[in-house]
């Protein structure tokens, strides 16, 4: 029993030591670098975290949804900083992702669209290593120093600042193209995989990539002369080797071919109508990132704003979910491996309590003539079960904080050689390239809350068995 008692409880610390440490260790990275406590998105029938679609759909982009109306959102947000001193702050976020080329170098990364001077205000760890963050209402884009390092190296050149970047991004069937210049470099104070595959944008670049841009509300209505150059052959634009010979459209008119493709070039860019309908749509978000006034704890936090956002628009609803739900991936992996490792306690609590029971019934059964003599000498019910008691705890509480003391050593001694997994998913799930525990008052109050649920199980049966006896009938 001691040994079962004592392996048990060693390898549930050891175990919960190495999750608290991942946990704590997503916490650090993504908290302060890239989501905040909790977010707030519009409820879809797809779930989207900050990082795309969590649907495993190959080969399709799926785009996430707006807000139906953001300038109310964020009233009734802006109203819990004063007041209520819920919120300490917010950060409006698009989400999109990109093929991004410059300097004929190329890499797929996930875009945030966000203004940057309230960027550099929510997240003050990002580090701006060159450059600058772009103007209001002005286009540009920051890369991680490791990206742009490599870009640098490959090009051959001293510096990519202001050099343009070509953002490419495909869904159904179609795609969209947006040129802008690299304004900085950044990079974050840890260093992550998920992280590392990020860049930022200006906000009216991650709409018009994913499409939030305003359609043209009238038909626009063509000249003669106009309509003649939509309704001219394609094929007469190359039906002469020559490129100025005199090409003949539907209407009748004669032109050049370099003049008929100049001045469909000139239809399109002149039309007000066809640049209203390119012009990206204002305040169109997909997040808001938050972070917490005081002492409030992230589970109210998310509980109070969910409750308030019902309250002040019942008619809209939106998702409001902590961090581990907002980047989703291995955090939740790692929170879900920690509950069912809790949940395992539960299990090991019951198991180790029956084992015990019967092991105690036995020990109390085999000396009830003792007991009888004690009770008929005088002794009460409650000595007799303070002595009990005492040999449970002695038993089962010590062989449980002895196996919770070596795990403490084993912790020590793992964080100390950090053993490095091969397996590049175990490094991902592991929260970085070595292997170690974080053990924490928290952690040692549960374990051994856990031990004395389990001696206070065990005690239960053995003391309504023995004290139930009359001490003539003990001592038979």
């Amino acid at each position: 029993m001691i040994i079962i008692m004592g392996l048990s409880f060693f390898l549930l610390f050891g175990v919960n030591s190495i999750l608290a440490f991942i946990d704590a260790s997503f916490s650090s990275a993504y908290v302060d670098n890239v989501s905040g406590q909790a977010s707030i998105s519009p409820e879809s029938e797809n779930s989207f975290t900050l990082f795309g679609s969590e649907a495993l759909l190959v080969g399709e982009y799926l785009i996430p949804p707006v807000f139906d109306d953001y300038e109310r959102l964020n009233d009734a947000l802006n109203e819990t900083t004063g007041e209520e001193e819920l919120l300490s702050s917010t950060l409006p976020v698009v989400s999109s992702a990109a093929q991004l080329k410059t300097a004929g170098q190329s890499s797929a990364r996930s875009l945030f669209g966000v203004d940057f001077d309230s960027y550099a205000s929510f997240f003050p760890h990002v580090q701006l290593v060159h450059g600058s963050y772009p103007h209001p209402g002005t286009s540009g884009i920051l890369i991680q120093k490791n990206l742009y390092d490599q870009f640098v190296e490959r090009s051959g050149k001293d510096s990519l600042i202001g050099e343009p970047v070509t953002l490419t991004v495909a869904y159904e069937s179609s795609f969209t193209i947006r040129e802008v210049p690299l304004a900085g470099v950044y990079e974050y104070p840890v260093d992550d995989d998920l992280l590392n595959r990020v860049a930022l944008v200006d906000a009216d670049t991650a709409r018009g990539l994913n499409g939030y841009v305003y359609g043209a509300s009238e038909t626009s209505v063509l000249e003669d002369s106009q309509q003649g150059l939509i309704d001219s052959s394609v094929d007469d634009l190359f039906a002469s080797p020559q490129p100025d010979s005199a090409v003949t459209d539907e209407t009748g008119s004669t032109a050049s071919a370099d003049g008929i493709l100049s001045e469909i070039d000139s239809l399109f860019s002149n039309n007000e109508s066809i640049a209203e309908s390119a012009r990206p749509v204002s305040n169109a978000w997909n997040f808001v990132l938050l972070r917490f006034a005081g002492r409030v704890s992230e589970t109210r936090g998310v509980q109070r704003i969910d409750s308030l956002l019902a309250q002040k628009m019942p008619e809209i609803e939106h998702d409001v979910r902590d961090w581990r739900r907002s980047i989703g991936g291995n955090v939740l992996i790692v929170w879900f491996l920690r509950i069912l490792i809790n949940i395992g306690i539960i299990f090991v609590i019951v198991g180790a309590s029956s084992v015990s029971m019967n092991a105690i019934v036995l020990s109390v059964l085999e000396r009830k003539n003792e007991i009888g003599t004690m009770r008929a000498m005088g002794a009460p019910k409650s000595k007799v079960a303070t002595l009990i008691s005492y040999e449970v705890g002695i038993v089962i509480l010590g062989s449980a904080l002895l196996g919770i003391v070596l795990s403490v050593a084993g912790v020590g001694i793992v964080n100390s050689l950090q053993p490095r997994p091969d397996n590049y998913y175990l490094q991902l799930l592991f929260g970085g390239s070595s292997i170690r525990g974080q053990i924490t008052s928290e952690l040692l109050v549960f374990h051994i809350g856990a031990a004395l649920l389990v001696s206070v199980i065990s005690l239960i049966y053995p003391l309504k068995k023995i004290l139930g006896l009359s001490p003539v009938r003990a001592m038979q």
